[in-house]
């Protein structure tokens, strides 16, 4: 049987092929279709057996898993001899190769990472059909253990196409098996190329290989520039696929270095000397070149063609003159001649902030740090308490090869601990003394000066003027802040020399720098003595950008999207002015952002944000702005459930502007401070506040508002059970609402009605309302009300009898509202969960969901809540048999919501009688008696009383 899980420690890895596959598809098609499922039943028959774990499989190939070498051993003969016992008539033969290696892995998601996988698979690629091929590690632990018939065969030492030193290689048989005259091993050792040797591992680039091997083979695309800034490993990964494809290139692979040569008349020459040509005197070296390569299918490497761009048409003439040939160059800038394909090459994958702790082994960037870690200091290991500070490093330095490779070094005197702060200053930091590198890659700075001395003089000015922008901009935000009429030339130039990314969102092209970039971009420009000037245009701009968009944030998705993207560089703005003591623009700031921050929940950055606009204003003596920020902060406050603080920014938002005679303003002051007492359910100190607003709304002419006052008006209604005046005010709000185009404040005037739908009992109603509310909602990305109409549609089906859905929207509600610690619908959707539970019987778990919504509700001081939750408690517990426990409940909520005068007494009321003609009344009497109180009640873990 297979093992239950994939094996960790010393795994020995195993990879499968059929010799000749891709051929046999092409000339077989569904017969071999056919072949394959009878060859991959074989194969996992024989893994079975030997309690293998399959990783998975690709096209034909089998990744397999063994805690013990000799299992893999044993298995590996098995298939073999169970393929070479099969007949296969649909094609006349079929052969595998197999190759083995082992090593320390971990798994992750069932799969393998790392160094040991790249190398298991590069022996499989070096035997022949019927071969099993064994690295030394595996074949020094199974040679005494092998069954008598079966023998190791030793091939000496052979380069593999990883690209590292020969290494000796062991083929396993057995008597049973066919015996063969293979062919030498198809390693570089017989196949034509000048690949050097490289002392390291190659890391990752997995999918960046398997697509240039496809251009490069399939689709047969004869010019590649691979295109990437300083430090990304192209020279790398050009050499690895010039390796992997050197078998389809039979007059071979040749390597041009052109790092040293700086005249592009020198080019051809360096062509010559990588493929051993003889020059003559006689003639051009063009020529000979050309007339060398016209008839050889070969594959040349062009590294480090940047400097010498200008012989780009020197490559033109040659795929013009060789139609055999194929190039792969590596630059910093494109070539721009007919036929290229570019190939954009980013850094490594780098673990975001927010990565699962287990999933940081996976990152290609955290296994070169380790792998180049090791190799300075041989004891190190990564562990629970270094791998987050790794992930960190490498996340700061964008996942650069180049600056791993350089930081990692430091790990010979120095912990990740140790380095993770010093990266403030990466350049300085960053220097190496290895002698093996150029001089240009000693240091991070050096590689980068490489690019940036390649540059003119409009181009430098203009590459050190975009590191103004943080996390992105647009052609259009670069030639405003930059005054560049030509701004989008240059940003073809910069994105066209590798130092500037970019990437497609929506209908509009954004750039970036990498952060490693942009710092050197910055210090660069810290000495121009127009830098202030570049700033303050960068914060004029994003604060016009801000106020603009805070206008339509109610009315269009995109407006909120658009801000997403360029908020870090609002912040940056905001910080900047408040660093230059620009008080208007602070202040300005604060309100435009308000929005954006209270729509995506960011409670902590709101609360400072309008915190400094709130301090700014005062300093400048802004009455009319301190207003609106006190406004604001009420409302972040509010959402957050920090009710003191919510009533005192609307309040000083309303003396604000009562002293100011500013009605417009006053108007949102009083619509809040109405739902404060809303909240505590003080329903006629609510209704004052609004019914103080309405008409100031509508001599101002605010329809806005009058609108959010035509909808609490009807939430009143609603609560009083006035349902036919409730339906008219939410109408007339909507009505409003969409004909100012207002659609989050439509959206929540349609979810309120829905309740009026779901206490009438018009269910179909409820939901429909309830579905177009939350389409809007998501649309616009408000998280809060999407909770809350999750959580309100559960509500409707379970009072239809559909628990099953129900169950469902309300966990959906909940999850959000603990994502976004939302207590508002935390509390309401607990309360509904504990009516489900108590519907399925379980009343344990329905009365500890009922005590959290009940600790909320006592927190937030709303009478009305904490008088709900006791009324659907108490029915629970009645259901139950609970039936004095359900009465005292029931009988406590009943108090609160007739002093509240709320038309849910009445049904309260009916609850109570029916349940007092259950209890006898020596009993009654007693549970009277002793006048609990609804938190003495909820504080109990479960009050079984008799029945």
């Amino acid at each position: 049987m297979s093992t239950p899980e994939a094996p960790a420690g010393e795994v020995t890895l195993m990879f499968t092929d059929i010799e000749g596959s891709t051929r046999s598809w092409d000339t077989y098609q569904e017969r071999f279709h056919a072949v394959l499922e009878r060859h991959n039943a074989l194969l996992r028959s024989a893994i079975a057996c030997h309690g293998g774990y399959e990783v998975k499989t690709i096209g034909d190939s089998f990744m397999v898993a063994f805690d013990s070498p000799r299992s893999a051993a044993l298995c590996a003969l098995e298939m073999q001899r169970v393929i070479e016992g099969e007949t296969f008539p649909e094609i006349g033969e079929l052969r595998i190769r197999i190759g083995m290696h082992l090593g320390e892995l971990v798994p992750y998601d069932g799969d393998y990472f790392g160094p040991p996988v790249n190398r298991a698979a590069r022996i499989e690629s070096a035997a022949h059909g019927g071969q099993i091929l064994l690295s030394e590690e595996v074949a020094r632990r199974i040679e005494t253990a092998l069954p008598a018939d079966a023998r190791l065969i030793e091939h000496g030492y052979h380069r593999l196409k990883d690209l590292g030193a020969a290494i000796p290689l062991y083929e396993l048989t057995q008597e049973a098996l066919p015996r063969r005259d293979y062919p030498r091993l198809r390693t570089l050792d017989v196949l034509p190329h000048n690949f050097p040797a490289q002392s390291t591992t190659f890391i990752g680039r997995e999918e960046e290989t398997r697509s240039l091997l496809h251009l490069i083979i399939q689709q047969k695309v004869r010019l590649i520039t691979l295109l990437g800034p300083g430090g990304t490993g192209k020279t790398r990964l050009s050499m690895q696929v010039a390796a992997d494809c050197v078998e389809n290139f039979p007059d071979g692979v040749w390597i041009v270095e052109l790092a040293s040569v700086t005249d592009p008349q020198e080019v051809p020459v360096a062509v010559a000397m990588a493929l051993g040509i003889k020059l003559s005197p006689q003639s051009s070296v063009q020529f000979q070149v050309a007339d060398f390569l016209r008839d050889r299918a070969c594959l040349l490497i062009l590294d480090n063609f940047e400097q010498i761009i200008e012989a780009a048409p020197f490559v033109g003439d040659l795929m013009k003159q060789c139609r055999k040939v194929t190039m792969l160059v590596s630059s910093r800038y494109l070539l721009q001649i007919s036929g290229e394909q570019e190939f954009p090459l980013e850094p490594l994958s780098a673990p975001p902030a927010d990565a699962e702790p287990e999933t940081l082994r996976t990152y290609p960037s955290v296994q070169l740090f380790d792998e180049r870690a090791r190799a300075v200091r041989p004891a190190f290991e990564l562990n629970a308490e270094n791998l987050p500070i790794v992930a960190e490093i490498c996340r700061r330095l964008d996942g650069l090869p180049l600056a791993i490779e350089l930081t990692a070094a430091l790990m010979r005197g120095l912990t990740a601990s140790q380095i993770l702060p010093r990266l403030q200053d990466r350049f300085k930091l960053l220097a190496s003394t290895r002698r093996d590198l150029e001089p240009r890659q000693r240091t991070l700075r050096g590689a980068i000066d490489w690019s940036y001395d390649l540059l003119d003089a409009e181009e430098r000015a203009f590459f050190e003027e975009c590191s103004v922008f943080v996390n992105g901009f647009t052609e259009e935000a670069a030639a405003e802040i930059t005054e560049k009429s030509d701004a989008f030339s240059l940003i073809f130039a910069m994105r066209d020399k590798s130092l500037l990314k970019t990437q497609e969102v929506g209908a509009e092209m954004r750039y970036y720098m990498l952060e490693t970039l942009r710092e050197y971009a910055l210090e660069k420009l810290e000495m121009r003595p127009d830098a202030d000037a570049l700033r303050q245009r960068h914060t004029a701009y994003y604060l016009q950008l801000a106020e603009t968009l805070t206008e339509q944030l109610e009315r269009s998705p995109d407006a909120k999207e658009q801000m997403k993207r360029d908020f870090d560089n609002m912040r940056a703005g905001m910080d900047r002015a408040l660093h230059q003591d620009n008080l208007n623009a602070v202040s300005s700031f604060g309100r435009a952002l308000y929005g954006f921050l209270s729509a995506q929940n960011w409670y902590s950055e709101g609360v400072r944000r309008l915190t400094m606009g709130e301090e700014a204003a005062r300093r400048a003596g802004d009455q009319p702005a301190l207003a609106k920020l006190r406004l604001q902060h009420g409302v972040i406050a509010w959402k957050h459930s920090d009710i003191p603080e919510a009533e005192r920014g609307f309040q000083d938002s309303y003396e604000i502007s009562k002293a100011l005679d500013d009605q417009p303003r006053m108007i949102p002051a009083l619509v809040n401070l109405g739902l404060i007492a809303w909240s505590r359910s003080d329903l006629p100190a609510a209704r004052r506040r609004w019914e103080e607003a309405l008409p100031l709304a509508r001599e101002t002419r605010q329809p806005r508002y009058e609108a959010v006052l035509l909808a609490n008006l009807g939430l009143l209604a609603s609560d009083a059970g006035d349902f036919d005046d409730a339906t008219r005010f939410f109408d007339e709000a909507m009505a409003l609402h969409q004909r100012e185009k207002n659609l989050k404040l439509y959206a929540d005037a349609l979810m309120n009605s829905a309740e009026v739908a779901r206490r009438k009992g018009d269910p179909e109603t409820a939901l429909s309302r309830l579905e177009e509310s939350h389409r809007l909602f998501v649309s616009l990305e408000q998280r809060h009300e999407v909770a809350l109409t999750l959580i309100r549609t559960g509500q409707v089906f379970l009072e239809a009898a559909r628990p099953d859905e129900a169950e469902d929207f309300l966990d959906r509600g909940l999850v959000i509202a603990q994502e976004i610690e939302d207590n508002w619908c935390k509390m309401f959707g607990l309360t509904q969960r504990g009516r489900l539970e108590g519907v399925r019987g379980n009343l344990g778990r329905a009365w500890e969901q009922y005590r959290l919504a009940y600790a909320i509700a006592s927190k937030l001081e709303g009478r009305q809540h904490q008088a709900d939750i006791a009324r659907h408690a108490g029915c629970t517990l009645a259901d139950a048999g609970c039936t004095v426990a359900g009465y005292q409940l029931l009988s406590l909520a009943y108090r609160e919501f007739a002093a509240l005068n709320l038309f849910d007494r009445y049904e309260v009321a009916r609850h109570c009688a029916a349940l007092r003609e259950k209890i006898s009344p020596d009993v009654l009497a007693d549970s009277e008696s002793k006048c609990l109180s609804m938190s003495m009640i909820f504080e109990r873990t479960l009050p079984l009383n008799a029945v």
